[in-house]
């Protein structure tokens, strides 16, 4: 089932593409990817996307640039940014004060990436009421797939 949520997936390692646009698409989403802080860039700028994923460290331009020039961009006012990185020392708190919506840290999972999405997905609805469709979708994960569910999940986490 498709959510016709669009993802931006920005990082240098070609496996980390890979891995998260396989994942998402899985989920449902819709993905773009750019191996560049500059590439990403620009590929937000035509595609307007729901929500980024940026790696902190690339080269040439790095992920906290980026996310400055994307914060700067009218285009990507209040899209939420997930900053991906394998630094296990990097300050969340930092990132939030420059404009990241969450941190992810390397190595992930597909549980853990989509958990992270729908966890800004809820919270930025709730902030900002841009994305009201997400709010009575549930998504629910099992080792062999995830889905988009209309229903609601009682609190024991067991989908009836």
């Amino acid at each position: 089932m498709t959510t016709h949520f669009k993802i931006l997936v920005i990082d240098d390692e070609w496996s980390v593409l890979k891995s998260v646009r396989i994942w998402l698409e899985s989920a449902g989403f819709i993905v773009s990817t750019a191996t560049s802080g500059f590439d990403g860039m620009q590929v937000a700028e035509a595609i307007k996307p729901d929500l980024v994923l940026l790696d902190i460290s690339m080269p040439l331009m790095s992920g906290l640039a980026a996310l400055r020039t994307l914060r700067a961009n009218p285009v990507m006012k209040g899209v939420p940014i997930i900053i991906i990185t394998g630094d296990s020392e990097m300050d969340g708190r930092r990132l939030s004060d420059k404009g990241a919506s969450g941190i992810l840290r390397k190595p992930f999972g597909r549980t853990e990436l989509l958990n992270s999405i729908n966890r800004i997905f809820r919270q930025h609805t709730q902030e900002t009421d841009t994305h009201p469709a997400i709010t009575d979708d549930h998504f629910t994960a099992d080792d062999d797939r995830w889905m988009l569910l209309t229903t609601t999940i009682p609190s024991d986490g067991e989908h009836r």
